[in-house]
């Protein structure tokens, strides 16, 4: 038995002279039941575990030939269905979940998506869609949708929910690009936005009946951020104008009388002033109005304070250091000077010829002419930091003149004749062109148990009263603190009598070159210890 098969549906072509008597099993089982497939068969084919190759046997049933291709499963991603690569149209109709490609072995092959039913033919070198008007549209779409191309083939198009046209009335969601011509054409049309973008600092231009004029809004060239302006709830009234809270919200607000126009920004409690001549417009300034009262002028460090009840009411010394005020309680000027306010002078008045102000803090360096009595016929108290009286100063008082005083670290730059009282020492001293001296109060007694060396002791030249000298010893009669010994060229007991203890209390050494005698009996004190030095001699008699 002798068959041949067809090229591109692998239908039998018996032989001549061959299949007596056999012929028609071979017409019916693989000519008449594989037309019937090639026309109208149908094969099922699941995509749910992977890419499917078609099988394709000569003379019997396989899925190659089948006319209708039924794609089913759920593989979550693109599968591919590939036929052989001849002649061949099948309908696909994709039933699963993802998109299917049919193609040959070695060709791209052509997208079917989940739902769609394509007719799918060779070409000669792939497969492709065909279909009525050459175009495929999707398996649904959103209602007065403006359709859009899948892909470049011009050949499928696909549903755009952000785009739709009713009646009259295009509405587009995220709308960018440019838009040319005019909207509406020849008739204005309304445009439903929800937000439109003019680029590159266009203008949004609002034109009048005649389409030739026009008012634009327009961007600044550089911003340093975003931001919104909202509009009012409702058109205002008459004379008002738009204003600003800070953060972009609009309100309508009536202007003052004088349309007086402020400045963007100012410094809090600062002055006005006009900007120009025009009376319309006033600026920042650097002079500024505090809370307490006081007017500050940086430009020339000043503090003016304005008038107050009493001095409890003044501004802070330290912060309006420089400032002067004026007390209503007392009727006196104050200067603000190193955190304290400083009282200058009575009632404000000034120091005339005679005076009755009453000058409480001098400093600086000032000559004043004072012609009378400081004080006038009522004595005042006068403080000064300098006084300098080129005549004779009297102090004719029965009370006290009290003079400078602090400790020796205080003590000024030196100058011959000044007088002080020293806080570290509780004297009275004077510089003398040279030295610091004690002045008067006599002098310091220590009871010096400790001193080594010899000292001289001193002698006055009276026994009471006031003494008007002081005389000290020589060398012939010395004293040593520290051991209590008195040294004298000539010890003369004028009365006859040289008296000794008659007990050793403490320890002793008669040293070398040095001789002892004591008048006995002498009792020497348990632990104590008399030491004669090699060559000196102590006798007792």
């Amino acid at each position: 038995m002798t068959i041949n098969y067809t090229t591109l549906l692998g239908l039998a072509k018996p032989v001549t002279g061959t299949e007596a008597n056999t012929w028609g099993d071979a017409v019916n089982d693989q000519i008449t039941d594989l037309l019937d497939s090639a026309v109208a068969g149908a094969a099922t084919i699941s995509l749910t575990a992977g890419n499917v190759t078609l099988t394709s046997t000569n003379g019997a049933a396989d899925q190659a030939r089948m006319a209708i291709l039924i794609l089913t499963g759920t593989p979550g991603t693109t599968r591919n269905v590939v036929a052989p690569s001849k002649s061949k149209t099948y309908i696909v109709v994709n039933q699963s979940d993802s998109s299917a490609v049919v193609k040959g072995s070695a060709t791209t092959g052509v997208t079917v998506r989940s739902g769609q039913a394509a007719t799918c033919v060779w070409n000669g070198t792939d497969f492709e869609i065909v279909a009525s008007g050459d175009v495929d549209g999707p398996a649904s779409a959103t209602n007065t949708a403006v359709p859009t191309f899948d892909g470049t083939t011009g050949k499928l198009i696909q549903n755009n929910s952000g785009v739709t046209i009713a009646a009259n009335v295009v509405t587009a969601t995220g709308f960018t690009g440019a838009l040319n011509g005019t909207v509406g054409a020849t008739t204005p049309a309304t445009v439903v936005a929800t937000q439109i973008d003019i680029t590159a600092q266009g203008d949004l231009r609002l034109q009048d009946t005649t389409g030739g004029q026009y008012v634009a809004l327009q961007a600044p060239s550089t911003l340093a951020a975003n931001y919104t302006l909202t509009f009012p709830g409702d058109d205002g009234t008459a004379g008002q104008a738009l204003i600003t809270d800070g953060t972009g919200v609009l309100s309508f607000s009536s202007l003052t009388v004088g349309d007086v126009v402020g400045p963007a920004s100012a410094t809090d409690n600062a002055i006005a002033r006009f900007d120009l001549a025009t009376g319309k417009l006033i600026q920042n300034s650097l002079v500024t109005v505090a809370d307490d009262g006081a007017i500050t002028a940086p430009g020339v460090s000043s503090v003016i304070p304005f008038y107050y009840a009493n001095q409890a009411a003044f501004p802070s010394a330290s912060t309006y250091h420089g400032a002067v005020a004026h007390s209503h309680a007392d009727g006196a000027m104050y200067f603000a000077h190193a955190g304290v306010w400083t009282r200058m002078l009575n009632d404000g008045g000034p120091l005339g010829t005679p005076s009755s102000g009453t000058v409480t803090n001098l400093t600086g360096t000032a000559s004043i002419n004072v012609n009378g009595t400081v004080g006038a016929t009522t004595p005042s108290t006068g403080a000064f930091t300098n006084f300098t009286a080129s005549g004779t100063a009297s102090f004719t008082s029965t009370g006290a003149v009290v003079v400078s005083s602090g400790t020796t670290g205080q003590r000024p730059t030196p100058a011959t004749a000044m007088f002080r009282f020293n806080t570290t020492t509780v004297k009275f001293e004077g510089y003398n062109g040279t030295v610091w001296g004690s002045i008067g109060g006599g002098a310091t007694i220590t009871n010096d148990t400790t001193t080594a060396s010899n000292v001289f002791p001193a002698f006055l030249n009276a026994t009471s009263g006031e003494a008007t000298d002081l005389f000290t010893s020589n060398a012939r009669l010395l004293y040593k603190p520290s051991t209590g010994e008195l040294q004298s060229t000539a010890l003369v007991a004028s009365n006859g009598i040289v008296v000794n203890s008659a007990t050793v209390a403490a320890d002793y050494t008669i040293s070398s070159g040095n001789n002892a005698m004591s008048a006995g009996p002498v009792t020497i004190n348990s632990g104590i210890v008399v030491t004669v030095s090699s060559g000196s001699v102590w006798v007792v008699v």
